[in-house]
């Protein structure tokens, strides 16, 4: 280790504010020592094997044989709330389980999915290889903030420490791959890494590192990685980032196009003010060039990029909103074979006391772009810096070779006589951070020629004290960051020991507010001086779980002193401080410590402000949405909420810190509805009293609102100042209280003061009444329409009180009129008596009869009645277990016959055709092959019987197939027709393939023709095909809901089949084979299933003489009519639907008849598609009689079915 002066920097903790990065001068750390661990850590990696957890969540990392690998020690933590600090000593750790593109890290590399500190005991110490089996680690981390320029408050989430990271491959991220959140890497090697393709969505690598969110990099070695392609036209990285600040690094020898790329937005990068922060590191001997930027703002300071192919590149790209910048303080580019830099399109150029020399081109400037600056040296005249300014060009810098001239990175010292010494103004800046003594100008470039061969103590000075917004809910301790490991023998009794207490005086002023003492030997005057308890050394200063606060506490060689809480219970108070560090205090190699402008040793003070200490007190806000949004009230007192709670959140006053661990202990809340007496009782997180009701909450997650893309958005990572609380079910209607308890503490474990009475300690209590004003109800919508009904479906309504209802209004020629009042649970509502072919109007309200509330009216629904059927004339028939039920529609002319004809019993199926071709229908049945037909014969009737089709599997159908003017059966068997052009047994004439084994098959003549062809109905859509003997579908449209059954039939006596729908009762047809709204539609038939619909194309009279019907007798009793009943199927879009089970009246019956039962004997059925001749038949037994009926016409009414 270079021996330079130890210095060093102190800050109270303060919550949101960041915490000072340790200035280390030590390059790489080779040693972590046992006794400067974390203090607290959850998993000790025990073994160099790689297995995984055996049971992730259970908070122990052990593999099947108990040990913890680091394999394990990842996955336990992805299983577990906040941040894990995992230690793994010294050691080489090799992956061996193979599986890429498996994202929980149980194959290939090590998948991060939730926050980590992992540290181990240094680079080439502890040493995680990939051994080319994938990439090492991929970190796939939550979204916890909103990246920011330079200076912003930003939350890192994990964090690598002290370790070489080697041998990774993969198409993009060869070492590191970070997907999302916040990512720290400190006194790492990251080398050997190679890259084979890149990344789908920038098209770059990322040899060592690929992040598409904000990384940190400190401390660091990026050397030798290994990207496909080394050119200037190419854009593969050692590193890729979407932003980046890197510090104290090493970047050098990588096989890559760029050391660094920031490119443009795409995909994978989450933010848009991307850039590079580039301080105090060394870019040099890449095979490629040194830093590329596309479109965003990069800042070089105090920085070397020396003997590289190229220096840098900014460009904005065409297609790009954001424009590039550079800003470049302090900085040497030289001996880079190309260029120095290049700036195609950038909206602003800066150079300060920078030297850009030796270059192949110093500057390429296209366009009109210039450089803003002074003092600058350039060895050419290409950079074009304005005339007046101070810089000058044609002269050699006089560069020493590259070397280690301090603090562990390599720097180009200035040689004697070289122009750039004395050359710049302004703060002075130093790459290895040293500082010149009460200099009034510096040397340009890097490094300070005469600064003093010792580090800077980080400073501590009225632009460094803790005020404002930086407001503390912790000032139990104060932190001091050395930048070197200090001396620290065992015990704590030696004077120079770090952690000998009596090296730290805190001092606050007397009286006269003024410090007295300057020194630790010095007479403190009235100074107070404040008791320390304790103090915590650490080389590593780690997460707390419990706090789970500590973001940018990455710090190196840090000091903690607490303060002694039995003097000082509430911390550091508000006011002045003075800290003096005794001057025996030294690093490991016995270099005393220096001040930082004076570089003298000796006691060294730091003064410093606290603000208020503020008691954590509360506030409750109800948000409205699942997502925390705008849409949120603050919960006062008694206060009346009139929208409905989707969950409640508690947060601290001015930003105070909480303790997530009691914050989600559920223990520390009550959430109580007053129960009948209506008076709430409970007080206390202890019991529910009274006849108070519990609320059941689901989840508590602590966290912080964080603007992300304009919106606040809570995030559930520390820092936490509040706390989500989520019941089981939303909050409505109803009176609440709400108890945060005083278990619930801030960060500095004190318990709150719920009851803002200035003393921690004492409930949060908040009454509050949701009060929910009525819903708009959305419009009713339309589930089917007749001639002379509508019937509605009514919009779903919730969180309304008990016994709402929903009142329908319907209106028609400007007059409006309430036609239904249900219960909000109602899914339906049928308006019937209504006339053919008329506009109305529909729309709903709800009504709170205990509140006599009204709710707003709903838009309307526009609904004309189906076509009068003045037009229709046709017989519908309804068939089932022998039953035969006929319906005669002749304009307002209804003629209702029914019989009984055939076995009594289930899987018959009727039948309807012309079977001898003289014009009028016949009847028939089929069941397991067997046809058997009835046909007029002149005054009587002429049955057949015989046998076609397989036992079971198949449907029959009737149809003209031929053309010849009679009807002949055919069957359909798992999607094949087989058709037969005469009625008897023997092959198929005819046989093709249409549609599928679960269709229904269809026949008629769907062109007019006078020939019948084939389709099918399948997932509510009609499928029609022509004639022919290999037909294929040329109409396929859809109609009605799902589950009707099809039928079809000439309903308009055009010649032309069409299709219907029929389902328990309901009828709707069309009057052509199209999508469509319903032609026409009555309610004929029972509401009971079962029953197969028929269209019959004759009248009653040859209904009669088919069942014989010459002797009145006793009739089948009367089929009900539908009943109410509740809709099962929506609406298809893009036509009018029919409606499942509408509520409608029975059809009114005239007059009755008798009817008596007429029995069939078939023959045993011959095997299926057989050729043998036998022809079964069946004959009137004596006991079969004849039924007529005759129905009275109906007077014709429009508004009467």
């Amino acid at each position: 280790m270079p021996k330079f002066r130890s210095i060093l920097c102190i800050v109270v903790f303060l919550l949101f504010a960041s915490i000072a990065l340790a200035q280390d001068g030590s390059g790489l750390v080779p040693m972590v020592s046992e006794n400067a661990r974390p203090t607290e850590i959850d998993f000790t990696v025990n073994s160099t094997a790689d297995s995984v957890d055996i049971n992730p969540g259970d908070g122990i990392c052990a593999d099947s044989m108990g040990r913890c690998t680091l394999r394990a020690s990842i996955i336990e933590s992805n299983a577990l709330r906040y941040i894990q600090n995992i230690y793994v000593p010294a050691g080489k750790y090799v992956l061996s389980i193979p599986g890429t593109d498996e994202d929980d890290g149980y194959t290939g590399d090590l998948d991060v999915r939730d926050e980590i500190f992992m540290f181990g005991d240094g680079p080439g110490l502890t040493i995680i290889d990939a051994n080319g089996l994938d990439r090492v680690f991929h970190f796939k981390n939550s979204l916890s903030y909103e990246a920011g320029m330079p200076g912003s408050v930003i939350q890192w989430e994990s964090h690598l420490h002290w370790m070489t990271i080697k041998g990774g491959y993969a198409p993009y991220g060869g070492g590191i791959y970070h997907k999302l959140g916040g990512l720290v890497i400190s006194h790492v090697e990251i080398t050997d890494n190679t890259t084979y393709s890149t990344h789908p969505c920038t098209l770059t690598s990322g040899a060592a590192v690929y992040s598409a969110d904000v990384m940190q990099i400190e401390y660091a070695s990026i050397v030798n990685n290994i990207a496909p392609s080394i050119g200037s036209d190419t854009s593969l990285g050692a590193i890729t980032g979407s932003t980046a600040l890197i510090h104290y690094s090493t970047i050098a020898n990588n096989q890559v196009d760029w050391a660094i790329i920031i490119p443009e937005d795409s995909c994978d990068v989450l933010h848009h003010d991307n850039f590079l922060y580039f301080d105090a590191n060394t870019i040099s001997n890449n095979a490629g060039g040194a830093v590329l930027v596309q479109s965003h703002q990069v800042i070089l300071q105090a920085s070397t990029i020396t003997n590289n192919a190229r220096g840098v590149k900014v460009d904005t790209r065409e297609d790009s909103s954001n424009l590039a910048g550079l800003e470049s303080r302090f900085v040497t580019i030289a001996d880079n074979t190309e260029y120095g830099i290049r700036i195609e399109s950038a909206d602003s150029i800066g150079s300060n006391g920078s030297i850009i020399a030796n270059n192949g081109t110093d500057c390429i400037l296209l366009g009109d772009q210039t450089i803003s600056g002074e003092g600058n040296v350039f060895s050419d005249n290409s950079c074009g810096t304005p005339a007046f300014t101070r810089n000058v060009s044609g002269v050699d810098p006089l560069l020493a070779p590259l070397a280690d001239n301090g603090n562990g990175v390599p720097t180009r010292m200035l040689l004697p006589g070289s122009p750039a010494v004395d050359y710049a103004g302004g703060q002075c800046l130093d790459q290895r951070f040293f500082t010149r003594n009460f200099a009034l100008v510096c040397d340009s470039g890097a490094v300070q020629q005469d600064a003093p061969t010792a580090a800077f103590a980080p400073y501590v000075d009225p632009a460094f004290t803790l005020k404002g917004n930086n407001v503390s809910a912790v000032n139990d301790s104060v932190y001091i960051n050395f930048s070197e490991q200090m001396y620290n023998p065992a015990g704590d009794g030696d004077p120079d020991d770090v952690t000998n207490l009596a090296n730290y005086v805190l001092l606050s002023p007397g009286e006269d507010g003024v410090f007295d003492a300057s020194t630790c030997t010095s007479d403190f005057g009235d100074d107070t001086v404040i008791a320390l308890d304790r103090l915590i050394y650490h080389l590593i200063f780690p997460f707390i779980e419990a706090y789970h606060v500590l973001p940018g506490m990455h710090t190196n060689h840090m000091v903690q002193l607490v303060i002694d809480t039995s003097a000082y219970p509430n911390g550091l108070s508000a006011g002045e401080y003075r800290l003096i560090l005794c001057g025996n205090l030294r690093d490991m190699e016995s270099i005393p410590l220096m001040g930082r402008y004076t570089a003298l040793a000796g006691d060294q003070v730091f003064d410093f402000d606290v603000d208020e200490n503020p008691l954590a007190t509360l506030n409750l806000e109800a948000y409205f949405s699942e997502t925390p949004t705008v849409e949120y009230v603050e919960v006062t007192e008694d206060l009346e909420i009139h929208e409905q709670i989707q969950f409640l959140l508690i947060r601290t006053t001015d930003q105070v810190g909480l303790n997530p661990m009691s914050g989600e202990d559920l223990a520390n809340y009550q959430l109580v509805v007053d129960g009948p007496n209506g008076i709430l009782e409970t007080t206390n997180c202890a019991s529910v009293t009274g006849d108070d009701i519990l609320v059941d909450i689901s989840s508590l997650d602590s966290g912080a609102f964080l603007d992300h893309n304009g919106l606040p958005t809570f995030v559930n990572a520390g820092p936490s100042d509040a706390i989500r609380i989520t019941t089981e079910q939303p909050l409505t209607l109803d009176r609440y209280r709400f108890i945060a308890c005083d278990g619930i503490t801030d960060i500095s474990l004190r318990p709150i003061d719920g009851d803002a009475d200035g003393i921690a300690g004492g409930h949060f209590i908040r009454d509050f009444s949701v009060i929910i004003a009525l819903p708009v109800p959305l419009a009713p919508t339309l589930n089917d329409y007749s001639d002379v009904l509508v019937a509605l479906n009514l919009p779903t309504v919730s969180d309304v009180p008990a016994g709402t209802v929903m009142q329908i209004e319907r209106t028609t020629s400007g007059s409006a009129s309430i036609v239904g009042s249900v219960d909000v649970g109602t899914a339906s509502f049928v308006d019937s008596n209504l006339v053919c072919e008329t506009a109305y109007r529909y729309r709903v309200r709800l009504y709170d009869a205990n509140e006599n509330q009204f709710s707003e009216w709903s838009n309307y629904l526009d609904v004309i009645t189906a076509n009068c059927v003045t037009s229709l004339q046709h017989t519908f028939g309804l068939y089932k277990e022998g039953q035969w039920l006929f319906y005669a529609v002749d304009g307002y002319q209804r003629e209702d016959v029914r019989f009984q004809f055939g076995p009594a019993e289930p899987g018959w199926t009727a039948l309807v055709g012309d079977w001898n071709g003289d014009g009028m229908p016949g009847i028939g049945l089929y069941k397991a092959g067997i046809f058997m037909l009835r046909e007029l014969d002149g005054a009587g009737v002429t049955d057949i019987s015989f046998d076609f089709g397989p036992p079971t599997g198949a449907t029959p159908l009737v149809g003209d197939w031929d053309g010849n003017g009679s009807d002949t059966v055919g069957v359909f068997v798992d999607g094949t027709f087989f058709l037969r052009n005469s009625n008897d047994t023997g092959l198929a004439d005819l046989t093709f393939s249409l549609g599928s084994a679960s269709s229904m098959p269809l026949a008629g003549d769907w062109n007019g023709d006078g020939t019948d062809s084939a389709g099918y109905f399948e997932n509510n859509t009609f499928h029609l095909a022509p004639s022919g003997a290999s037909p294929t579908v040329n109409a396929s449209f859809s109609f009605g809901p799902v589950g009707w059954l099809p039928i079809v039939g000439d309903w308009n006596g055009d010649l032309t089949h069409t299709i219907g729908l029929y389902n328990n009762g309901l009828w709707r047809l069309r009057n052509s084979n199209t999508a469509g709204p319903v032609d026409y539609g009555f309610s004929y038939g029972d509401l009971a299933g079962g029953w197969q619909p028929l269209a019959f194309d004759g009248d009653t009279s040859g209904i009669n003489r088919l069942f014989n019907a010459t002797v009145p007798t006793p009739r089948v009793p009367i089929i009900p009519g539908p009943s109410v009943s509740t809709p099962t199927e929506a609406a298809l879009d893009g036509y009018r639907p029919a409606y499942d089970e509408v509520p409608i009246e029975p059809t009114p019956l005239a007059s009755v008849v008798l009817t008596l039962e007429i029995t069939l004997t078939p023959e045993q059925a011959a095997n299926p598609l057989s050729t043998a001749t036998a022809v079964p038949s069946f004959t009137l037994e004596p006991t079969q009689t004849q039924a007529m009926q005759i129905i009275s016409s109906l007077t014709p009414s429009p508004a009467n079915e």
